[in-house]
Order: C-alpha cells, then structure tokens, then sequence
C-alpha cells in the first residue's frame, strides 16, 4: 500500500515538472500566406502582387520582381523604418512580425533574378559623366567617392551599394524611381543614357569584400 502510494506520489511529480507544450512554430506556407494577406491589403492598390499580372499604378514595381533588386534583409529593415517609394503612396511602418510575412510571401513568388549587364558591356557609357550625375543628384546626401563618409547619415556610402543590393539590377529602379531610400531623399529619374553612365561609374568604386 505505502509503495502503492509513494509511485502514485511520484507520478504526480514527474508530471507537474514536465515542460508545458511549446506553441506550434509558424510554417514558412503560413508565414508566405500572412504576407499575402498583408500585401492584399496595403499593397494590391497599385503594385502587382501575384506572381503574374500588370500593377494598376504603372510606377508601381511588381512584387514579383523586387528580391531581384533589393536584398531581402535590406527590404525588411526598410519596411520596419518606413519605406519611400517612387510612386504616391500612404505612409505606413510594418512591425517586426508583418515585415517578415511579407519578405517570405515575395521570396514565394519570385521571377529567376535578371543577369545585370557588366560596366564594361554598357554601350556609350561614360564613367566620368557618371560620376558627374552622381555630384549634381546624390553628393548632398551620399558619400559618391572611394572614400570618405555620407552627410546624410541615413544615405549609404555609394562604394558600399554592391553590399546591399545588385548594383547593375538597379537599372529599372533609377528608370522608375528609387524604390527605397532614406526618409528626405528626393525622387528623380534619369535617362537610360544616364542610368548607363551612373551604373558604370558606380562599378568603377565598388568596395570589394574579403579582398
């Protein structure tokens, strides 16, 4: 009887120190599936948001098509700060969790990156001329040199793009209008003449890693 007791008292134990079941983790189909939502929501006004189809506001970059411009943690951090955009659109800041979702729906639905084209392919481009758009349109923000730190200090270093983001595959964003930039940056566009001159200057000052 007495051991009867001490098993059952044993039992007790043993349960009341198990560990409390852990909440289910969310699947990466659930987190894409939140993301959509969130882009249905906020975004399908003017953005193309499924993998196929013409976004109603023609500024507006498919969804499809952004992770081939934009590194995905870049994008996140922008979305969490307030992300400025080419086209009109409501200001808005995504927390942690929605910035996230969204991120895992665009990296399930997109299109193979585009080969951006070398500097040196790029016909008529004028490094020099690059670097004097470069001077009139960005030097009162970023550092457009090898060297040297951004007086804006939210506006990266140009020689540090290539860090972020694919610097040739910027091409349709500098056709369309930066996509993401700090908070003040003003919108402009340039020429593809221009856009050819500025990329093979920007290549010319790329800080390369590990080397």
């Amino acid at each position: 009887m007495i051991r009867a007791l001490f098993s059952a008292g044993l039992a007790l134990v043993v349960t009341g120190c198990a560990a409390p079941p852990l909440a289910p983790v969310a699947s990466a189909e659930n987190l894409a599936g939140d993301g959509r939502d969130i882009a249905e929501a906020q975004c399908a006004a003017c953005h193309a948001i499924a993998a196929f189809g013409e976004s109603p506001d023609p500024r507006a970059p498919h969804f499809r098509t952004l992770l081939s411009r934009y590194r995905g943690d870049v994008l996140d951090e922008e979305l969490i700060a307030g992300i400025q955009v080419a086209h009109p659109m409501p200001a808005f800041q995504f927390n942690p969790q929605g910035a996230e979702a969204l991120i895992a729906y665009l990296q399930s639905i997109q299109e193979p990156a585009p080969r951006g084209r070398p500097a040196e392919t790029l016909p008529g481009a004028n490094v020099a001329e690059g670097r004097r758009l470069a001077e009139i349109n960005c030097a009162s923000c970023h550092a457009i040199g090898p060297s040297g730190e951004s007086r804006h200090p939210m506006a990266p270093p140009f020689r540090a793009l290539s860090q972020d983001y694919p610097v040739n595959s910027l091409e349709e964003a500098f056709a369309e209008g930066i996509l993401v930039g700090h908070p003040d940056m003003p919108e402009f566009r340039l020429t593809p003449a221009e856009i050819d001159h500025l990329l093979a200057y920007l290549n010319t000052i790329q800080s390369r890693q590990g080397g």
